[in-house]
């Protein structure tokens, strides 16, 4: 008598011992792909397809782990604060507030998503090092290579998918080499040559980049956490010539910039925007603030409507749909207690830093990591609690690698022993 196949096919060790749960990082790997390649729409819609679904059924039982998670726990709070209070302030139009209801749904599931991925991450992390380095560079090459018209005439660039916009698109580049670079050298005695050319060739295509996308606030970052790293690995592997080596692609880039662009025009080009309208923003945003300082206008009011874009900002051509700074838009939309949560956010991955039985070294790192967030944020995004957006690179990624790296990361190493 014939075994039926499907006790064949369950009898293979390969789907033996796979759990479904395997199968979030191969689904993130693709959805970062898919982030820096591809439209809003794929990566939105990939997101929403396969990820939602799957983080639905691996947390439906309420005994995980993740349900006694401290950084998950305070973020679906404040997830169902903002949900809530939209429609309890302001004058929000049903959609809007229909929209922010589902804003915190869709950010609760995609932390959740995140924070199983991360698991995976720090259990693996030279895999991931190398993969957070793959993807900077990608989406670097795939915007230096998509704006070659724009980079001759020192216009803005920006990338393709999530990095579309210069600012966005900077900040998620220097985010995923910050991590990557983080995550490969966390053992710095496995380094070999494949990592340390890898690490040089993310660095350089970033850093170029990052100039030609002549949005300030990432290039002062990016300037500042690349000499901290040059100084991190000089000490880390006790070379001066990997000091030497940074040094060198700086001089390198700017002869580049000085050859294809002129330092002088690129000057120009910065000296015209100023700071494009950020102070008058944020002053605006002091002299109107919302109704209710504890609850905020609820998220489902776009900026553009409340009496600081429309009172002090109505001389603008344009229209301001946000304030440019994440933690006034967390005023605006939720108030002092929206703000207070967020902060909390940000103290539970630093007080893991400093709990966290990692060298000096590292601990600095991760918290540099951390500032990279706070730099990133401070003069663009708005919200951590949206649907499928840039700020779920720039922002959820620092955020939640150094909370679990710190909280986890010496578990899973036990545990894979």
């Amino acid at each position: 008598m014939h075994t039926p196949f499907r006790q064949t096919v369950n009898k293979l060790p390969a789907i033996k011992d796979y759990r479904l749960i395997d199968s979030m990082p191969l689904l993130f790997a693709v959805w970062l792909l898919f982030c820096v390649t591809m439209p809003d729409t794929v990566y939105q819609a990939f997101f929403h397809i396969l990820i939602f679904p799957l983080t639905i059924y691996l947390i439906a039982d309420k005994n995980k782990v993740i349900w006694k998670d401290n950084f998950v726990q305070l973020f679906t709070i404040f997830c169902a604060y903002m949900a809530v209070t939209t429609w309890l302030v302001g004058n929000n139009t049903l959609l809007g507030n229909v929209q922010a209801s589902r804003w915190g749904v869709e950010a609760f599931l995609g932390m959740s998503a995140y924070w199983i991925w991360m698991q995976a991450v720090i259990l693996h992390p030279r895999l991931w090092g190398k993969g957070f380095l793959f993807f900077a560079w990608l989406g670097a090459s795939a915007g230096l290579l998509s704006s070659v018209t724009d980079i001759s005439v020192a216009a803005r660039i920006g990338g393709l998918g999530m990095m579309e916009h210069p600012i966005q698109g900077a900040s998620i580049s220097i985010i995923l080499l910050a991590t990557g670079l983080f995550l490969l050298h966390a053992n710095h005695k496995t380094v070999n040559w494949s990592d340390t050319l890898c690490t040089f060739i993310a660095i350089v295509t970033v850093c170029i980049f990052v100039t030609f996308s002549q949005s300030r606030a990432p290039q002062a970052t990016f300037l500042g956490y690349i000499v901290f790293f040059g100084l991190f690995i000089s000490y880390q592997y006790r070379r001066p010539s990997t000091f030497y080596l940074l040094s060198g692609v700086f001089i390198g880039l700017l002869l580049a910039i000085h050859w294809f662009v002129g330092f002088d025009l690129l000057y120009e080009q910065l000296k015209e925007r100023r700071t494009s309208y950020r102070l008058d923003i944020w002053a605006s945003v002091f002299n109107h603030p919302p109704e209710s300082f504890l609850l905020g206008h609820g998220a489902g009011l776009d900026f553009s409507l409340t009496d600081a874009a429309k009172v002090d900002l109505n001389y603008l051509e344009f229209e301001v749909h946000h304030p440019h700074n994440i933690w006034l838009g967390a005023f605006m939309d939720t108030g002092i207690i929206g703000v207070a949560m967020q902060a909390g956010l940000l103290i539970l991955p630093l007080a893991a830093i400093l709990r966290s039985p990692c060298c000096i070294a590292k601990k600095l790192h991760l918290t540099v990591i951390l500032g990279l967030f706070v730099m990133l944020t401070f003069t663009d995004e708005y919200t951590l609690l949206i649907s499928p957006h840039p700020v779920w690179l720039i922002g959820w990624i620092p955020l939640i690698f150094v909370w679990t790296w710190c909280r986890y990361q010496r578990e899973q190493q036990n545990n894979s022993l």
